[in-house]
């Protein structure tokens, strides 16, 4: 095959897929997975159009003998979507169970944790399991495959490509799509006798002891901010007890030692970030404090990056799962994800996360949820434009001053940290 010929150019969020060597010191070796923006058509076939970084030198090999396959990996929205050439050669169909008949095997495990082992099996009649390997067992079990999409193209000459796209939710893996999972790849090629796997020298085996891992650009990506309220805590540490605000950039924006100069206030905002970011730095910035009360608001990037309404309301139930686990005796209040002008379009799925995290709260004796919605719209049902910067996105100064009264007012109401 002329591999040459698949190296393309689509778009991607930062640079080209990559995959790193096993270094020296025995480390597995890391594929980083980066974000797609252009939308993706599961039907065996990889077209220039919609992959990048196809170019086989930023692959993941997967090899034995002279045998020789391809797979590239990338993050499209809240699924993992998986590229593979089989190359060359003849294929064998026949076969009812796994090693007859040509196939690839996908096994996801969360890092140190190998008992419990994620496990797709494709096969080149298209059809596919889903299951999870558990404890001592050596066969996958049978798991609800909600979502996923698998599909193989035959290459003329002999060969085959295929495709698979995975919804994170039903990959029960914590922290998926943000924090790095261990990967073993293995593409059985019948007819050739060859079992080509990612690790090389991995094994077919579904031992996750050698696999590589599979890495996400954004779990790094708010590193920088996270230090800088390291470095700023370190030198100034922030009282206990307090009233601790954390979420994206309107977070970030609001001044609240100038709105709440009669409570002790901490900002831990970052801009841009998603809910489930919060949850992947709770440790760091939101545990360290032991916070009396925690004001979440996060979620409002999510829905435009492709997240489902569903996929949002579960990474808030991470959430309130650690306030709860770890900081037992601290109130949650949520405060709903906004109608704002310039994303006005999305405003159903909005209100369907909303009311998905609405009903977690509602559960729960030390959790709240804030509804804004009400008093940030007008008369004819909009967004109200005052409330808001030239950019229709970001709060303006009335907008904060109306967030504060409406939260003082739920503060009062649902906690006792206010008089």
């Amino acid at each position: 095959m002329a591999w040459g010929l698949l190296f393309v150019a689509v778009c991607l969020a930062g640079s080209a897929t990559r995959v790193s060597a096993a270094a020296q010191d025995g480390k597995p070796p890391t594929y980083t997975a980066l974000p797609v923006r252009v939308p993706m058509k599961i039907d065996g076939a990889l077209t220039p159009e919609e992959w990048a970084g196809i170019d086989p030198a930023k692959a993941m090999v997967l090899s034995a003998g002279e045998a020789t396959a391809r797979a590239w990996a990338v993050h499209a929205g809240h699924s993992l979507v998986i590229g593979i050439d089989a190359g060359d050669g003849p294929t064998r169909d026949e076969g009812t169970e796994w090693g007859q008949r040509d196939g690839v095997q996908v096994a996801l495990a969360a890092i140190g944790q190998p008992d419990q082992v994620w496990v797709l099996r494709g096969y080149t009649d298209g059809k596919f399991t889903w299951g999870r390997l558990a404890g001592a067992s050596t066969e996958p079990e049978p798991q609800p495959a909600r979502g996923l999409v698998y599909r193989v193209r035959a290459r003329e000459g002999g060969g085959w490509t295929a495709e698979c796209r995975i919804p994170f939710q039903i990959i029960r893996i914590r922290g998926v799509g943000r924090q790095p999972v261990a990967l073993h790849l293995t593409v059985r090629r019948a007819a050739l006798d060859r079992w080509l796997t990612w690790p090389a020298g991995a094994g077919p085996t579904l031992a996750m002891g050698k696999a590589g891992i599979l890495d996400w650009p954004e779990v790094k990506r708010w590193e920088e901010s996270i230090l800088a309220f390291e470095g700023r805590d370190r030198q100034n540490p922030p009282p206990k007890g307090a009233l601790l605000f954390v979420g994206s950039s309107s977070i970030v924006g609001w001044d609240v030692a100038r709105f709440f100069p009669d409570v002790p206030t901490i900002n831990r905002g970052f801009g841009g970030s998603q809910l489930a970011d919060s949850v992947y730095y709770f440790d760091r910035i939101v545990l360290p404090h032991r916070p009396k009360v925690v004001v979440l608001y996060a979620g409002d990037n999510d829905i435009p990056s492709g997240k489902s309404p569903e996929v949002v309301a579960a990474d808030f139930e991470q959430f309130l799962a650690r306030v709860k686990r770890d900081l037992p005796g601290t109130h949650l209040v949520y405060i709903a994800t906004k109608p704002s002008i310039s994303r006005w379009a999305l405003r159903d799925q909005y209100q369907k996360a909303n009311a998905l995290i609405r009903e977690q709260c509602e559960r729960e004796p030390l959790a709240s949820y804030l509804d804004i919605w009400p008093a940030m719209l007008g008369d004819d049902g909009t967004p109200r434009p005052e409330l808001f910067k030239e950019d229709g996105l970001h709060l303006s100064e009335a907008g904060y001053q109306l967030w504060t009264a409406l939260l003082r007012d739920h503060l009062k109401k649902e906690t006792a940290f206010l008089p």
